[in-house]
């Protein structure tokens, strides 16, 4: 009995262990999406994206449950960038996008824009 209890706990370890490595891939696109729930799009100044920011919200995007896919779409030669997230539901992406905002700096290197629903948000504020 006291076997069969170790092995069940040690499976159910295991499972959660796995649970919290999962990581969608970033999938490169050659196209920038247009049917996109929710959209991050780093911007330059002349000088290159927020680098930190960007690697902050591609690391809790990929490791979100609420996120099925996410496709990159390369567009400038500063390594400008939008991201694109799939979530389940148009509300996961709404809540997605104020947990993307908040791993945002005041003042980013460079513009980052959130898009969810048609509305955006911007940082630095113009």
């Amino acid at each position: 009995m006291k076997l069969t209890l170790a092995i069940i706990a040690v499976a159910l370890t295991a499972g959660a262990a796995q649970a919290r490595d999962r990581t969608v891939p970033i999938v490169p696109v050659t196209e920038a999406p247009r049917d996109c729930p929710l959209t991050v799009s780093f911007g330059s100044y002349a000088m290159g994206i927020d680098g930190a920011a960007f690697e902050r919200v591609t690391r809790m995007l990929s490791r979100d449950r609420r996120v099925t896919g996410i496709e990159q779409f390369r567009w400038g030669r500063e390594g400008e960038v939008t991201l694109c997230a799939r979530t389940r539901s148009k509300a996961d992406a709404r809540r997605l996008s104020g947990s993307v905002r908040a791993l945002l700096p005041k003042k980013p290197r460079g513009p980052v824009t959130v898009t969810v629903g048609g509305a955006s948000f911007t940082s630095p504020r113009r």
